[in-house]
């Protein structure tokens, strides 16, 4: 225990002197040292003299007057200490703590408390500052203290953060009260630890902002009224919802919130469930802003009341869910003519669950397959529905759109009640929930079964006509054939003869000059005859093609185009020992030979490549020039029969022919003949 020197003063109190005979100590106060004098008397008359008897009466008298009075001071002083202790003990540990001050802020004294709050010891702390022990951030606080509670002689108080010392921040709160004392002015402090009480009023500010915040910037409107209505806060969302600019506008405005109401009773029933309940679940109402229009809204009311249940304000959050009600509406109208699809739609509609069992069937399904009412198709699986040639590929299809791939309707063949089958073309939706898993499925199928009919009708018919194309080819080619035969043979024969009566006659007939220039002009036009024979028949057929083969005729095709057109053709062929048919071989060089036709006359080209390669057992020829490039519209001209002829001899072979021309950079021409057998070893050029 700390004890100040002013303390220390009060225990010099200095006793009286006693005196060391035992005959001398009084034991009683006055009327006993009367007594023992009485009995002293007889003693004393023996001892001594007459004369001295009255002095020394008187000094025994004062002796044991003096011995009491001394008692009496023991008994004072031992009650003082003890006093002096308890006194130290309720100062030293009081649950606050305890400090003198001087004008300048130095401790006086501080009792264990104090010390312990500090963290320091006692007899540390005495005669330096008590600002050391404060925060930066607070001494001038606790400067403003000192000097108000000396200037005031006022209680006064305040609240000061101390100094961390690499601990958590701790706060006091210091209640001063100056007063005069013998050395001085002082300042007695009384101060406790508000450290949680601090932190709890931090967190009510922190919780406060966070409110204001929340209430200010809130997507959601919110309003505080006064239970007569009266308007007192409302939020930016507020505001903007009933079609004002800010809160502030709208504040100066409106004066009761009664008038947003469409309906007065809404506003009746609110106070009717707030005085029952003390809230309001959030309820659908109408609404109306400032220019009149109406929204639906959902209303949620509260009471707020303080700590001793006095009703503060009434507190309301209004939702917009105009949109909402609008989507529900357009929700219902879709569901109404997803409704009216499902029920009278010309398709078949199911809707399978994740088992694959129809969970519902309209009555066009149920009639498409066999089925008297779509009851009798629910709890069917639909795998029973396909025939089992389709199975399997219903499946991997499936499979397919489970995986995410996108797939149109996809035909299959179907089975109805009673065994038979039938084509249809389903359409299928996987239906999902919000995690992702599959909840089922909605298929759409038509019956195509006709259209089927009719689709393998045109195609036997376009057989039909590519084969009667072919037929028509094959016959124009014969034809060609034999009359190339014939002029070769018998006009060539008849030109040969006519050849040698004109030399019999040049020997035979008189000379004479005009003989002779008729017989030679005759021998010019019987040779010119034969060259525009020879071109005719090759034209009709080429001798080569049947004799040489494909790539021989190729080669000869090109070199008669350069010398006709003037247009270099440079040739890239395939050198293999291609054994073709002869109808193969004439469709390639037909197509060769009217492409190069189309690059005379519409091309403008100034060369052509061509090129004939194998790949994969694919015979592949391109020709390619460098012209004005032809056009997607003339290449879809249903006009243009040349492109058409040129696709329809790929077709009779079996291949494809595609036609690509770039403006101004020329036109490719690519055809691709699958064969039957592979090319035998050889070179390419």
């Amino acid at each position: 225990m700390y004890t100040s020197s002013r303390e220390n003063e009060l225990n010099k109190v200095k006793k009286p002197p006693q005196t060391s005979d035992p005959a001398l100590k009084p034991s009683s106060p006055a009327p006993q040292a009367q007594l023992k004098l009485r009995k002293g008397k007889r003693t004393a008359q023996a001892e001594k003299a007459q004369d001295h008897q009255p002095l020394n009466q008187d000094l025994q008298a004062h002796q044991i007057e003096l011995q009491a009075q001394n008692e009496e001071l023991d008994q004072i002083r031992a009650e003082l200490e003890a006093g002096h202790r308890r006194y130290n003990d309720l100062f030293d540990f009081a649950p606050v703590g305890y400090i003198s001050l001087m004008e300048d802020g130095t401790i006086l004294e501080i009792n264990l408390t104090g010390a312990k709050l500090l963290n320091i010891e006692c007899v540390k702390l005495i005669n330096r500052p008590f600002g050391l022990f404060v925060s930066p951030q607070s001494r001038a606080t606790l400067d403003n203290l000192l000097k108000n509670v000396f200037n005031s002689q006022k209680k006064q108080d305040c609240v000061v953060e101390l100094l961390k010392d690499g601990q958590a921040a701790r706060w006091i709160h210091l209640e001063a009260l100056c007063f005069d004392a013998p050395l001085g002015r002082e300042c007695r402090v009384v101060f406790r630890d508000v450290t949680e009480l601090k932190h709890a009023e931090n967190a009510l500010l922190e919780s406060e902002a966070e409110y204001r915040t929340l209430f200010e910037n809130s997507i959601m409107a919110i309003s505080q009224t006064l239970p007569d209505g009266r308007l007192i806060h409302a939020n930016k969302a507020y505001a903007q919802l009933y079609g004002y600019g800010n809160p502030e506008e709208m504040m100066a405005e409106v004066t009761h919130v009664g008038r947003f109401y469409a309906n007065p009773e809404d506003r009746e029933e609110v106070l009717h469930v707030l005085a029952a309940k003390g809230i309001m679940e959030p309820r659908e109402m109408v609404v109306v802003r400032r220019d009149g229009t109406r929204l639906n809204v959902l209303v949620g009311v509260r009471e707020i009341r303080d700590s001793e249940g006095n009703l503060r304000y009434l507190q309301a959050v209004h939702v917009d869910i105009t949109d909402r009600k609008r989507s529900e509406d357009a929700l219902r109208e879709s569901e109404e003519r997803y409704r009216q699809l499902f029920d009278v739609g010309p398709d078949g509609f199911a809707v399978i669950g994740p088992d694959g069992c129809i969970r519902r069937a309209n009555i066009a399904q149920a009639r498409m397959y066999g089925y008297d009412s779509p009851g009798e198709l629910i709890g069917v699986h639909a795998t029973r529905l396909v025939a089992m040639s389709s199975r399997d590929y219903s499946a991997q299809i499936l499979r397919r759109r489970l995986n995410g791939e996108d797939i149109s309707a996809v035909g299959y063949e179907l089975l109805r009640k009673d065994g038979t089958t039938f084509y249809g073309e389903t359409l299928a939706a996987i239906l999902r929930k919000s995690d992702g898993s599959v909840s089922g499925y909605i298929c759409v199928t038509r019956d195509i079964t006709e259209h089927k009919q009719a689709e393998q009708a045109l195609r036997d018919s376009q057989e039909q006509l590519r084969s009667l194309g072919t037929y028509w080819q094959k016959s124009i080619e014969a034809e060609r054939a034999l009359i190339s035969r014939e002029i070769h043979d018998e006009f060539g024969q008849s030109m040969t003869a006519l050849k040698m009566d004109l030399a019999w006659l040049a020997k035979h007939l008189p000379a004479g000059e005009e003989w002779v220039k008729r017989i030679q002009g005759m021998n010019t036009l019987v040779d010119d005859s034969i060259i525009l024979m020879r071109r005719i028949a090759t034209d009709l057929r080429p001798n080569l093609l049947d004799d040489l083969g494909l790539t021989a005729a190729l080669e000869w095709q090109a070199h008669e185009f350069s010398n006709r057109s003037g247009i270099p053709c440079r040739l890239n062929l395939y050198r293999h020992d291609l054994e073709l048919d002869l109808t193969l071989s004439t469709n390639i060089f037909r197509i060769f030979q009217e492409t190069l036709t189309n690059v005379t006359r519409h091309s403008h080209a100034t060369h052509v490549d061509v090129k004939l390669e194998m790949e994969d057992q694919t015979l592949i020829m391109t020709i390619r020039d460098n012209g004005r490039g032809i056009t997607e519209r003339e290449i879809k001209d249903h006009h243009s029969l040349g492109v058409l002829g040129l696709r329809e001899r790929a077709a009779m072979s079996g291949g494809s022919l595609d036609i690509h021309g770039v403006p101004g950079k020329g036109t490719t021409v690519t055809v691709r003949i699958p064969l039957p057998i592979s090319p035998s070893d050889g070179g390419k050029s």
